[in-house]
C-alpha cells in the first residue's frame, strides 16, 4: 500500500523505515530493526496512536482500539541481524496526523454503501428533459449520543427515474453508484462519535435491505467542504452481486422522509435497544450459533411488548386486586395455626407470588394484533403454530424443567431458524410501525418476507401436543 518512516508521537526521533499493507481490508504495519536495537520495543509497545509518512510526503495516522495490543507480537527474524515486527492497527487516516483519537477535530463524515441505489431513490419520477427532483431535506439528531450537539445528515446523489416519452421509466442517474449520507456537525467530534454514527447507520441499511450491507467508502473532515480523509479500510470482501430493487426493502426514505425516518431511527437505537442491534447483528454472525440468535429474537419480542406499551396486566384492577386481598387474607389465617415452617414459608410464597402480568402466550398473541394478522398471514406464518413453537424453544432454550418436552434431534436445527425466522419478521414490520412508516401492503410483505416464517405443516395442528409452560 505504501512505504516510509514511522514512529511514537511520544518518541518523533526515534523513527523506522516500514511498509504498511493491507490484509482483509484492514492496514498492517511492518518494521525491520537490528536484533539488538531495544528502542523500537520501547517506542512501539502498546502504542495507541502511531504517526508516519510515505516516501512521496504523505501523512499518516494508525490507530488501535486496543491501546494495550503489543506491537511485537508478530516477530520474525531476517537473517542474522535484523528483526521483523509486524501488527494489525484498527484505523488508517491519510492526509493528516492525529495524534489522539479522542480528539474531537472532526465536523463531517460520510459513508457510502454497495448497492445504496435502491435506498436512496427518490420517490419522485422526472418526465424526460426535466429538472431534476430536488434532494431528499436534510435531517436533524438531536443531541446525538447525549454529547449535547446535534447532526445534520443528508442524502447526496440520489438516484432517480425519469418517465420517457413512450411512458417507460428508467434511472436517469445510473443506479445512484456515488450516492452516500454526510454527518455534518457545527463543532468538531470524535473519531468514536463518528463511527458511532456509522455502526448506526449501518444497522438501518441492513435492516432496510434485510441483509448485511458492505461499506464502500468512509472519509472524514475537519470542515465541511475540506480534504475528505479516507479512514477505516476494514471492508466487507463478502457482498451480494445481486442489486435490490427499491420493492423490495422493508423501507427507504421514498416511504418516510429522512427528516422523520432518521431522527426516529436514532431514538430507536436507544429507546428500543437492544431490538434494532439485534435485527441486524444476526446478518453478521454465523449461521451454526443458531440458539443464541434465536434467543436474543425471543427476549427482542418481549423487550418489543413493553417498548408499544401494550396492556401490563392480564385482569382489571377491580376484578384482580379484592380476590388478591381475599386470599391473602386466607393465607395469614392459615399462618396462625400450628403450621411447618416450611407450610408457612409456601404460604407466604402463595400470598405474595401472584401478580397481575400477562403470560407469556399472552404478550405474542398481543404483538401479532399490534402488527396484524393479515401480515402475518401474507409472510406465511402460522401464528397460533409460531406462539407454540416460541414458548417451546424458550422454554427449552432458556429455563427447561423436567415436565418440558425438549426438542429432538432430528429437527431442532430446522425449528430454531424458522422460529427465529418468523420472529425477526414480526420485529421487522413492528419496528417500521414505530419509526412512522405506513403500514405495509400485504403483496410487498409477500415478497419480502414469504418463506422465512413458521408454516404449518401437513400433519400439524396448532395447539396439538403437550403445552409447554406460558
Amino acid at each position: 500500500m505504501a512505504k516510509g518512516k514511522f514512529w511514537n508521537p511520544g518518541s518523533p526521533t526515534d523513527s523506522y523505515a516500514g511498509r504498511l499493507t493491507s490484509k482483509k481490508g484492514t492496514p498492517w504495519l511492518k518494521l525491520t530493526a537490528r536484533v539488538d536495537d531495544v528502542r523500537l520495543g520501547e517506542s512501539f509497545h502498546a502504542a495507541e496512536v502511531i504517526l508516519g509518512e510515505t516516501t512521496k510526503g504523505e501523512a499518516l495516522t494508525l490507530w488501535h482500539t486496543d491501546p494495550a495490543n503489543n506491537f511485537l507480537f508478530n516477530e520474525k527474524q531476517r537473517g542474522e541481524e535484523h528483526l521483523s515486527h509486524e501488527q494489525q492497527f484498527a484505523y488508517l487516516i491519510r492526509g493528516a496526523h492525529i495524534a489522539s483519537p479522542g480528539d474531537k477535530l472532526f465536523r463531517q463524515s460520510t459513508v457510502s454503501f454497495w448497492d445504496l441505489a435502491a435506498w436512496v431513490r427518490h420517490p419522485d419520477v422526472v418526465p424526460f428533459d426535466q429538472e431534476t427532483p430536488p434532494p431528499f431535506e436534510p435531517a436533524i439528531i438531536p443531541s446525538v449520543y447525549d454529547t449535547g450537539a446535534d447532526v445534520r445528515v443528508t442524502i447526496e446523489n440520489a438516484a432517480y427515474v425519469e418517465r420517457q416519452h413512450d411512458g417507460r421509466e428508467c434511472y436517469r442517474r445510473f443506479l445512484g453508484t456515488d450516492a452516500r449520507v454526510v454527518f455534518t456537525f457545527d463543532e468538531g467530534q470524535t473519531l468514536l462519535t463518528h463511527q458511532r454514527l456509522a455502526f448506526d447507520l449501518r444497522a438501518l441499511i441492513t435492516y432496510c435491505y434485510q441483509r448485511a450491507a458492505s461499506y464502500t467508502e468512509q472519509t472524514l473532515s475537519f470542515e465541511p467542504g475540506s480534504i475528505k480523509m479516507p479512514y477505516s479500510y476494514h471492508q466487507d470482501r463478502k457482498r451480494t452481486q445481486q442489486r435490490t430493487h427499491h420493492s423490495q426493502l422493508a423501507l427507504s426514505p421514498a416511504e418516510l422522509s429522512p427528516t422523520t425516518l432518521l431522527p426516529r431511527w436514532w431514538a430507536g437505537i436507544s429507546d428500543l435497544y437492544p431490538i434494532p442491534q439485534i435485527l441486524a447483528g444476526r446478518h453478521y454472525t454465523r449461521q451454526a450459533y443458531m440458539e443464541g440468535h434465536v434467543l436474543a429474537a425471543v427476549a427482542s419480542a418481549e423487550k418489543l411488548y413493553a417498548c408499544l406499551g401494550l396492556p401490563e396486566k392480564r385482569f382489571d384492577d377491580s376484578f384482580f386486586n379484592p380476590r388478591k386481598k381475599e386470599h391473602s387474607q386466607l393465607e395469614k389465617e392459615r399462618k396462625k395455626t400450628d403450621a411447618s415452617q416450611e407450610q408457612q414459608d409456601f404460604a407466604a410464597l402463595v400470598s405474595t407470588g401472584i401478580k397481575n402480568e400477562p403470560t407469556f402466550d399472552m404478550k405474542l398473541h398481543a404483538l401479532v394484533a399490534h402488527v396484524g394478522p393479515d401480515l402475518m398471514v401474507a409472510a406465511d406464518i402460522d401464528t397460533e403454530l409460531w406462539v407454540k413453537k416460541v414458548r417451546e424453544v424458550r422454554n427449552k432454550l432458556a429455563h427447561e424443567g423436567s415436565h418440558v418436552d425438549g426438542i429432538s434431534d432430528s429437527d431442532a436445527a430446522d425449528w430454531l431458524g424458522r422460529v427465529d425466522d418468523s420472529t425477526r419478521v414480526l420485529l421487522s414490520l413492528a419496528v417500521r410501525q414505530w419509526l412512522g412508516a405506513p403500514r405495509m401492503e400485504t403483496p410487498r410483505v409477500r415478497r419480502i418476507f414469504r418463506g422465512r416464517g413458521v408454516r404449518l405443516e401437513p400433519d400439524e395442528q396448532p395447539g396439538t401436543g403437550e403445552q409447554a409452560d406460558a
